[in-house]
């Protein structure tokens, strides 16, 4: 959490544009739920803010990627073409966020341009199901702007981050 926060004021940005980003719901696969290791909901996290200063902001993270296809491998079996997608992504998530490597004989460095497309629809799916659980945009940012207000001082967003204040979870089944 440490790292959202200086990830945060490092960059001025709307606190309520964060929230929203930070805050729309992690989609999972089907019916079988295992329970999201912290590890990888503080990645998700920090990845979102990332990714809200960039351009691709219809996708969702690597991170986010590693969660619904660990989870959708619980239900069935992946084909080859979302185990290979699912290998690059763990590959790029224990670099970038666990600061280690996967074995070699599941490393995945590169993707052919044909999965990288595939990567990049997938992304895109799970990035639109996310958004897509909210019932109502206009109730959801009332609530942020009311959860902001009580939790900011000085400017802060401390409180709007603490523990207990994680992204929803839903489930649905993108393949």
């Amino acid at each position: 959490m440490k790292e959202i926060k200086n990830i945060i004021k490092a960059r001025k940005e709307d606190p309520l544009r964060i929230l929203y980003r930070i805050k729309a719901p992690i989609v999972f696969p089907g019916k079988v739920y295992q329970d999201m290791p912290e590890h990888l909901k503080e990645a998700i996290i920090i990845a979102r803010i990332k990714q809200s200063w960039e351009e691709f902001q219809e996708r969702a993270t690597i991170p986010e990627a590693v969660l619904y296809l660990m989870n959708a491998s619980f239900e069935a079996p992946l084909n080859s073409d979302y185990t290979e997608i699912y290998l690059y992504c763990a590959t790029q998530f224990a670099r970038e966020y666990m600061g280690t490597d996967v074995p070699p004989d599941i490393r995945v460095e590169k993707l052919s341009e044909y999965l990288e497309k595939e990567k990049n629809d997938f992304l895109r799916k799970l990035r639109s199901a996310s958004l897509r659980r909210w019932k109502s945009f206009t109730k959801f940012k009332k609530d942020l702007e009311k959860e902001l207000a009580e939790t900011q001082n000085g400017g802060n967003l401390q409180g709007a981050l603490s523990k207990n204040s994680t992204p929803k979870k839903v489930q649905l089944t993108l393949f």
